[in-house]
């Protein structure tokens, strides 16, 4: 028997692995519980790292705009500050998709490497 803790939660998951014979069901429930768990814990650390993001996109932006419009010309400041902002939901955007594919293709090899 192997014992997968999830702390977060408070309860434990049980994968019974029995020799030659394995209950695939129990296996099945406790991967699928698993990757749950996995693809909560990686949309909640998604989550904190974007609202950091969001203050400093916002912020920097603000500079951008300041900064660039009192040497030069208010509209290539804002100009500026739209495709900073831009460049930053594109990136963000990037990171979500990147990560929600790597949780997903890595609970897939785990099933595969179960089989075998």
């Amino acid at each position: 028997t192997i014992q997968l803790d999830t702390p977060s939660k408070g309860n434990e998951v049980e994968m019974k692995l029995l020799e030659g014979q394995e209950d695939r069901a129990a296996i099945n429930a406790a991967m699928k519980k698993n990757y749950e768990l996995i693809t909560n814990g990686a949309q909640a650390f998604l989550f904190r790292e974007y609202s950091y993001m969001a203050v400093f996109v916002v912020g920097f932006a603000a500079i951008l705009v300041v900064v660039l419009g009192t040497g030069h010309t208010w509209a290539s400041g804002i100009f500026s500050a739209i495709a900073f902002v831009a460049g930053s939901v594109t990136s963000i955007l990037s990171g979500y998709i990147g990560m929600s594919i790597a949780v997903f293709a890595n609970a897939r090899t785990t099933i595969k490497c179960c089989e075998n």
